[in-house]
């Protein structure tokens, strides 16, 4: 099943896990280990809060505008700067964000050597200082914390994260459990694109441990040795970047998923059902591959797979996509479908609202499709009117 939602939103990019293979084997101290040895007690390890920060990404006048002033203050030491002027470039190549020096403009952002690594999050107006400090002159943490003035909190802060990580939080330092509390969708927006494990916002699996066990453990396996990446911007922060600052051009998908990456497009699988869907490229009997690779080559592409003999008559599994928070009161969904297997075999599409104000769910079918024909892949078209978040629930039975 490959699936596409139509609304007047960016179509994210796709990345690439094997650019991020960490080389020196992790030996570099993150944000909040720095932080730590030098006894700073800020929050999430790296973020400067004042009592409008819980707000600043949701809020439109936390934006910088595209072209930011900056200046340097002497006590920064040389590598230092040749790193910043380094990060400044790849924001430049990668996104629409650029950096100039300043001349004389009421708000800007002065980099200075204070304790550790740390940031405000979204424009505050006037001077506004961002620390790299000793220990902190490496371009990927050069980008997060300039993606943190930028409105950006960390990316395990997402209200959605618990689909796709879990906390142990009895591994985590007494007193730093707060570091680990999810910032309100009311407070912070996704901006509608999947959660990013190898995001340069997200923390490393370690962080704020007590002892030596994981603080953060990975929904999907293979993530978990990649989280905490320091290197350089993802695809999807630089997605996430050009949505925040409406420069992306004007296409017209909320979302396109061909489930080619492991995270499955931040689909998640429902702990309420009988089964699972899972991510293959080929099963018995048929398809041998995904919708889009027909008559390319066998066992390519991806798709996600039911398998109905797996479980009784009658017992179901849900596959559920990621929040969406549309824009718009009417939203087109298309999916291909293949079954290989029973003609009583049912697929239902639900959509689950989150309209109460307490972020109650209320689960509505939408279309139902039987009677499938065997052995072909079908393409189907559900319409959407939905005006609060929600997902999109497959299930099959």
């Amino acid at each position: 099943m490959t699936s596409t939602i139509h609304q007047l939103v960016t179509n994210p990019l796709r990345g690439s896990l094997s650019k991020l293979i960490d080389v020196d084997g992790g030996k570099d101290n993150d944000v909040f280990e720095i932080s730590e040895a030098l006894n700073l007690n800020l929050f999430e390890g790296d973020i400067i809060l004042d009592k409008t920060d819980r707000s600043a990404i949701a809020d439109d006048q936390y934006r910088w505008p595209t072209v930011i002033p900056y200046a340097f203050e002497d006590t920064l030491e040389m590598n230092a700067k040749g790193v910043i002027l380094r990060a400044f470039e790849r924001y430049r190549l990668k996104t629409c964000i650029d950096f100039q020096p300043w001349r004389g403009e009421n708000n800007y952002i002065l980099l200075y050597r204070g304790k550790g690594c740390n940031s405000m999050t979204g424009k505050k107006g006037s001077e506004q200082r961002l620390s790299i400090g000793t220990g902190c002159d490496k371009i990927g943490i050069v980008q997060r914390e300039l993606l943190h003035a930028l409105g950006f909190f960390h990316e395990q802060s997402r209200s959605d994260r618990d689909d796709y990580v879990i906390i142990t939080k009895e591994r985590i330092k007494s007193g730093k459990e707060d570091n680990f509390r999810p910032v309100d969708d009311k407070e912070s927006i996704s901006l509608n694109v999947p959660y990013d494990y190898i995001s340069v916002l997200h923390y490393p699996k370690n962080a704020f441990q007590a002892g030596k066990e994981p603080t953060i453990i990975t929904k999907i396996p293979d993530f978990m040795y990649l989280i905490g990446q320091q290197m350089d911007f993802s695809d999807y922060d630089i997605e996430k970047l050009s949505r925040l600052y409406n420069s992306s051009s004007s296409i017209t998908f909320m979302d396109s998923c061909d489930f080619e990456l492991e995270n499955m497009c931040g689909m998640v699988q429902s702990s309420e059902d009988n089964g699972d869907w899972q991510r293959v490229s080929q099963v018995p009997g048929g398809p041998d591959t995904d919708q889009s690779s027909l008559d390319k080559c066998k066992g390519c592409g991806f798709f996600m797979y039911f398998n109905s003999s797996s479980v009784n008559v009658g017992e179901k599994a849900f596959l559920e996509s990621r929040l969406y928070y549309p824009k718009r009161g009417f939203q087109c969904l298309q999916f291909y479908y293949y079954n290989s297997g029973n003609k009583d075999d049912q697929l239902k599409i639900y959509v689950r609202e989150y309209a109460d104000v307490d972020n109650k769910a209320l689960l509505k079918l939408v279309n139902e499709v039987k009677d499938q024909p065997i052995g072909s892949w079908q393409l189907h078209y559900v319409p959407l009117s939905v005006t609060t978040k929600f997902r999109v629930v497959f299930e099959g039975t």
